[in-house]
């Protein structure tokens, strides 16, 4: 499985998928990540220490190499975490770099609509029933939500909620 993302760090799709990603079992995955970051971090090390392989992809490389790339390690599944927003690279997809392709978080507001992206993991709450025609992806609908959350060491313990 490969993750393809400008954000696994101090960044909200870091803290939205590294305690699913830390979770995963040990035997039956070896994580590749695609990272557009350049620069290391905390939360950063955390997910390189995840990684049987981490490439820092240069900001140059084109679509269609990048796609090579990924195409070369005979991936089963290439999980996208950037969409179109802040350096996203969905756009590669359309060269179908793994026989799955799977949106997952970053710049998730809508469709891709990219035609290389078969699956797009979501809740109810993000994609309500009935909006499947807005999207090109079929969506999988997580049952208790499609994030993870990853607390800052540095955040406070959370508290009663308020009532009115």
């Amino acid at each position: 499985m490969s993750i393809l993302s400008p954000g696994l760090g101090r960044h909200p799709v870091g803290w939205l998928t590294l305690a699913g990603l830390e979770r995963l079992p040990e035997e039956g995955f070896d994580l590749i990540v695609c990272s557009q970051r350049g620069f290391e971090d905390p939360l950063d090390r955390r997910f390189r220490a995840l990684a049987a392989e981490w490439r820092d992809v240069p900001a140059g490389l084109t679509d269609h190499d990048l796609a090579e790339w990924l195409r070369a390690r005979d991936l089963d599944l290439l999980l996208e975490m950037g969409g179109h927003g802040e350096g996203g690279r969905v756009s590669c997809l359309r060269h179908r770099p793994a026989p799955v392709a799977v949106k997952w978080v970053g710049a998730q507001s809508a469709t891709t609509g990219v035609p290389g992206v078969a699956w797009m993991l979501t809740d109810a709450r993000e994609t309500p029933a009935g909006f499947e025609p807005h999207y090109t992806e079929q969506l999988l609908r997580l049952p208790d939500g499609y994030v993870c959350y990853t607390p800052p060491p540095y955040a406070r313990p959370p508290s009663r909620p308020c009532r009115p």
